[in-house]
């Protein structure tokens, strides 16, 4: 299983990086990244896709020409074409995009989530806002927790990450998944065939990765307002794009 994670604001410092960057992309794609309105969801919509070609053919040997991706559904997990036994899964809000990947046959899912998104609302009122979202446990939890902002946005990453790996969007009710502390990791109860791992890329965002079948480590507990540990994941560059974006020597 791999982990990638790119920082937007790090990999396009000039706007001249941009636009050789979405060169790298067929002309086919390049509306995916165009159609958004603001500079910085074009920035994360392309630096997605960069992310996942990047990954298959660094880590899995391909080539990048010969990538096409689709979606399972309408909206739906993202899908890699013509190659059978991948999973893979992107997220990205603020600056961050990240990726999680396997060919070992498990389900894998991702999901990233500023904690400043909501500036104008309290811990209180976000979630109250969201309580149908969420397990009456959860919502205790959550009232009772020295770091609710922190906390909600955790629960949240997670709920999503699992919903992204079983590639079920709305069809899920997500109070339906109640999320917990077990001693030293994260567990969704009466689901334990799913494992999850929550980490901090910087000091306001988090990324929570789920996978079937697949030990992920130990990571940070529902509720830690900090950085305790150095995070899993692979930091991608402008240059490394590149370098996978040149054709195979002859």
């Amino acid at each position: 299983m791999i982990l990638l994670a790119l920082n937007v604001r790090q990999v396009f410092t000039e706007s001249s990086q941009f636009v050789e960057a979405l060169g790298w992309l067929q002309t086919s794609d390049h509306d995916k990244v165009m159609r958004h309105k603001f500079e910085n969801d074009r920035r994360l919509a392309l630096a997605s896709q960069l992310l996942r070609r990047y990954a298959f053919v660094n880590y899995y040997g391909m080539t990048w020409d010969e990538l096409e991706f689709g979606q399972a559904q309408q909206g739906g997990k993202p899908t890699l074409l013509r190659h059978d036994g991948y999973d893979f899964n992107v997220s990205h809000h603020g600056d961050w995009v990240t990726l999680v990947a396997t060919d070992q046959g498990h389900q894998v899912g991702i999901d990233v989530v500023c904690t400043d998104s909501i500036p104008s609302m309290s811990a209180d009122d976000i979630i109250d806002g969201f309580a149908p979202q969420l397990a009456q446990e959860e919502y205790a939890m959550l009232k009772a927790d020295p770091h609710p902002t922190e906390a909600f946005y955790a629960i949240w990453a997670l709920k999503e990450s699992y919903v992204k790996a079983r590639g079920i969007g709305l069809y899920m009710e997500l109070d339906q998944l109640q999320f917990r502390n077990d001693q030293s990791k994260i567990e969704l109860v009466g689901q334990p065939e799913w494992h999850f791992r929550l980490n901090w890329l910087d000091d306001k965002t988090l990324c929570a990765v789920c996978a079937s079948s697949k030990q992920l480590g130990a990571g940070q507990l529902i509720g830690d307002s900090a950085p305790t540990m150095q995070h899993p994941f692979t930091l991608v560059t402008f240059s490394d794009v590149s370098r996978a974006s040149l054709p195979p020597p002859p």
